[in-house]
């Protein structure tokens, strides 16, 4: 698959070169409706089950599993078993006939930036700026806090640019005061990171440096010391010296360290640090001019493209293409000072650009995309080591988000980075198993744009299709697997019968909003292989819920407030059902007579 050689650094700086791909653990484990023990993830052990309900109350939660490996408790709609938490209150009961489902998975999401919230149509947000798209983001280390840049492009220029954190379910929006030195200019470049706890953050901006009739590109940094505190500037690449060429586009991947006292960025033809104890001033950490490869020095038309950091900013991570050969040999390059152990991969393909470093530096992901649209290849493993290929039943993984711990991936399913996603979902890094489907498809079902998430893998968010067009990614979306965060609806129990009459299988859902919301959706998804729509690439002939493709709305019934229903059309494939099947109860909610802004969901096997 992939052809390793070694690499030499001349010059005074050394620097290592590390070559790998992405590691994720994750696992769910099962329970039932008396709350059965949940089975360990890879490494962690298992959660203890809830006790059985008696007498109308459910019984006590379920502790989750070690999060040494991601290992997570049972989880039963009815029984109580979950992710810790408090008591699940009383069961609802199910009607004669109908079997209570068993939990296999569960989440809740919220859409943090999104539409004006004015319809239902257009999903509200958490933070309501209507015509303000997100641009960029970043999740705060622990999970707690997500600091987001939002524009609006129309409207005049001092007003285009705001910059809020808001904690991950959505709750406390609080805005930042920031001034923008060039707020029309390149919009692509503006950045924001955060420390571990979500206090600190640095936003980077560019500006128009040189002759007006052709500037080129500088770039600002500021920082915020709280939430809701203005931003103050630190430091300007204008004042390096020699200053950088930046361009008319150039990007500089900020990272920042997770202590929040370091930040490194790419100029292109160098890795730069700078830190609060040496007044922001920033200084070289690797430099393509010192890189070779066989003995070959990078084009000088090419730069070193993306960046990840470890924890502490001590390794890092990039690609860069030499063209010298009738392959593209594309070198992913790591560094930790005064290491220098050279290690780079051979290929044919071209790199997307999106690579990503665990905390401890020992995890890698990267991206590969060919020549021909619709060839994408995503690798997770071993920082140096063995990597494995993260493959689908069609098509391929055109972006990988690695969690902190190195154990999860969040990963896109589709056919190049600009299609419309088959699916995105989250499995083990080191192993694959594990492999869920993370989203319900309210927020994130025309298109998704990487993703970030915090260091346990309990939160991933992403830039969101919210438009009709799937090239725009104005929403910003968050999902907490296997947690049901606060004001999302709460699904009370599902059920489901087969009716050998007409062929069907009938599925009945209850479901309570938050306070003040109300319910705007609910929808049956089928899944194959719990994490993509049989549709994608099982024949018509052999997919039992063909006629459910793409979702089936649950339908009130009348006289019992809260409770939804859908019959399914078998079409005479009932024998095809087989544990590879799975459906999705996904709910949506918001404020009445708005969008709906949050939603949770819950997977189950109908037992044949």
């Amino acid at each position: 698959m992939k052809l390793r050689a070694p690499l030499t650094i001349v010059g005074t700086l050394g620097f290592a070169l590390f070559v790998g791909a992405c590691v994720v653990t994750d696992g769910d484990g099962d329970g039932d409706s008396d709350g059965a023990s949940g089975a360990p993830g890879s490494g962690g052990t298992s959660g203890t089950g809830g006790a059985s309900g008696s007498s109308g109350s459910a019984g006590a939660a379920g502790s989750a599993g070690n999060a040494g490996s991601g290992g997570m408790a049972g989880a039963a709609i009815d029984g109580g078993a979950g992710q810790g938490g408090a008591d699940a209150g009383p069961i609802v009961p199910i009607p004669p006939g109908y079997t209570r489902a068993v939990t296999l998975y569960h989440g809740s999401e919220a859409l943090l930036v999104g539409g004006d919230g004015s319809s239902g149509d257009s999903p509200g947000a958490a933070i309501q700026r209507e015509g303000y798209a997100a641009t960029s983001f970043a999740v705060s280390d622990d999970g707690a806090t997500i600091w987001v840049t939002i524009r609006n492009e129309f409207v005049a220029p001092e007003d285009q640019w705001e910059v809020w954190s808001v904690r991950a379910d959505g709750s406390d929006p609080q805005r930042s005061p920031m001034t923008f030195e060039s707020p029309g200019s390149y919009p692509a470049g503006v950045a924001v990171r955060t420390n571990e706890t979500g206090t600190v953050a640095i936003v980077t901006a560019p500006h128009a440096v040189g002759a007006p009739g052709l500037p080129d590109r500088g770039y600002t940094f500021k920082i915020a010391s709280d939430r809701g505190a203005p931003f103050s500037k630190i430091a300007s690449t204008d004042d390096m010296m020699p200053a950088p060429s930046l361009g008319l586009a150039q990007p500089i991947y900020p990272k920042m360290t997770e202590d929040g006292q370091s930040l490194l960025f790419n100029t292109g033809p160098s890795i730069w640090r700078m830190s609060q104890s040496g007044g922001w001033v920033p200084f070289e950490v690797g430099r393509k001019a010192d890189l070779r490869f066989n003995g070959n020095a990078p084009p000088s038309n090419v730069r070193f493209q993306d960046l990840d950091i470890s924890a502490n900013g001590g390794q890092w991570m990039t690609t860069i293409e030499f063209r010298d050969t009738e392959t593209h040999e594309v070198v992913l390059t790591g560094m930790s000072i005064p290491s220098t152990t050279f290690e780079a991969v051979e290929t044919d393909k071209f790199p997307l650009g999106r690579v990503q470093i665990d905390d401890a530096g020992e995890t890698v992901a990267y991206t590969y995309g060919g020549p021909s649209l619709g060839d994408v290849r995503s690798y997770v493993g071993e920082q140096g080591g063995v990597v494995r290929e993260i493959l689908t039943d069609l098509d391929g993984v055109a972006d990988v988000a690695l969690s902190g711990n190195g154990q999860l991936i969040h990963c896109l399913n589709k056919p190049s980075s600009f299609a419309t996603v088959h699916t995105s979902f989250f499995e083990n890094a080191q192993s694959g198993a594990g492999r869920v489907k993370a989203h319900s498809n309210f927020f994130g079902g025309r298109g998704i744009s990487g993703g970030e998430m915090d260091d346990a893998g309990s939160v991933m968010a992403a830039l969101v299709d919210i438009d009709t067009s799937p090239l725009f990614f104005g929403g910003l979306w968050v999902v907490h697997p296997q947690v049901s965060i606060a004001g999302s609806p709460d699904i009370t129990s599902v059920s489901y019968r087969y009716d050998d009459t007409d062929d069907s299988l009938v599925v009945r859902v209850t479901v309570e909003p938050a306070s003040g919301d109300e319910v705007k959706n609910v929808v049956l998804r089928p899944l194959k292989d719990r994490y993509v729509d049989p549709s994608v690439f099982v024949p018509a002939a052999e997919n039992p819920f063909f006629f459910a493709r793409q979702g089936q709305t649950l339908n009130a019934l009348d006289g019992e407030p809260g409770a939804y229903e859908a019959v399914l059309d078998l079409d005479g494939k009932r024998s095809f059902i087989d544990g590879s099947y799975s459906l999705r109860v996904a709910v949506q909610s918001g404020p009445a007579g708005a969008g709906g802004y949050r939603a949770a969901f819950v997977d189950f096997h109908p037992m044949n």
